[in-house]
This record gives C-alpha cells, structure tokens and sequence, in this order.
C-alpha cells in the first residue's frame, strides 16, 4: 500500500503548491485541507511540486505552451492595468530619462504597481519590456 495515499492526484499536487507559495485558495481547497497540508504530503513531495514529480506527464512542449499563455496573460493584464502610464513612461525614456528616475516619478506622483507597491527601476523596465514585445 502506498504509505502517502493523498498524493494520487494532481490537483492534490496543485493545492501543495498553493499553500506552499501562500496564495489564495478557493473554499473547495480550504475544505480538503481545513488545518493545512498534511505533513505527510509535504514530506513526500520533498519540496518538488507538480510537473517536478516523478510520473508527470507534461512534456517540455506542453511546459512550453502553458509558459507562452502565461505570458501572454501577463502582458494583458499590464497593458489593462497599466494603460493610463505606459504613454508617460514611455515618454520620459524617450527624452533620457533613467528607468530609475521613472520609478521615482511614478512614486512621487503617487502610483503603485498592482500589489501596492511601489515602482523600481527593475519593474519598469519589465514593464517597458512586456509591452515593446506586445508591439513586435
């Protein structure tokens, strides 16, 4: 008999996973595991989650597809998030301004990035990045 019986499914895998990253999860996950992840489960997955399992299935082609959606998705979600600054970035990069004198902008005029936190040179560039790729 297999000594970790919770471990059968994938979407058990995928609720390690949640709880392990501290995302939120829905109440059908929070009523599988009311007092968290069974300890047997974190033991047995020694840290690998998902597609990292011995037996998974996914193939580097499916890894691949499932990368270039959330990718895609990202994008989106920036460009709708983000719309009313994009234009103001990228002017200030268009006459020299330094991606961390645009994050001080942006910080002093009050935005915030998605999470509430505020802007650092690093996330504009991705930023500026993310939407040069949308464009090509």
């Amino acid at each position: 008999m297999d000594p970790h019986p919770l471990l059968d499914t994938h979407y058990r895998r995928h609720v390690l996973a949640a709880y392990k990253a501290g995302k939120r999860v829905s109440k059908r996950i929070r009523a599988l595991y009311p007092d968290g992840v069974p300890q047997a489960i974190v033991e047995a997955t020694a840290g690998k989650l998902g597609s990292h399992l011995v037996g998974c299935l996914l193939t580097e082609e499916g890894r691949d597809r499932g990368r270039a959606k959330g990718n895609a998705r990202q994008t989106r979600e920036a460009t709708e998030v983000y719309a009313d600054l994009i234009d103001e970035m990228r002017k200030m990069r268009a006459v020299g301004a330094s991606l961390g004198a645009v994050a001080d902008k942006l910080n002093e005029d009050g935005h915030t990035t998605r999470t509430g936190a505020a802007w650092s040179k690093v996330q504009v560039k991705r930023l500026l990045d993310r939407m040069r790729a949308c464009q090509s």
